[in-house]
């Protein structure tokens, strides 16, 4: 499989997870994250990379958790921001 396309799945899934997360303790969630990232391309055999190849994709991935993180209060505003505005004509 190429490593372009797991990628692209794989941090979409991940941004998704983030987005749709409730969390109050959220440096140690992206510490587990970043741990299962490491873990989940390690041992993804089927795959079909070579270790070089997963090497790279998991520090892509990494660095988008990373930036994800470094991001998190502008893509999570408050419920007042979300609503500000709906409503009115």
């Amino acid at each position: 499989m190429d490593s372009n396309v797991l990628y692209k799945s794989l941090s979409a899934r991940i941004t998704a997870e983030v987005l749709g997360r409730d969390q109050e303790n959220w440096p140690s969630y992206f510490d587990d994250l970043r741990a299962l990232v490491r873990r989940v391309v390690s041992e993804a055999d089927e795959s079909g990379l070579s270790a070089d190849e997963r090497s790279a994709l998991t520090q892509q991935l990494i660095e988008h958790v990373m930036s994800l993180e470094a991001c998190l209060p502008k893509l999570r505003p408050t419920n007042a921001a979300r609503l500000d505005g709906v409503g009115s004509a």
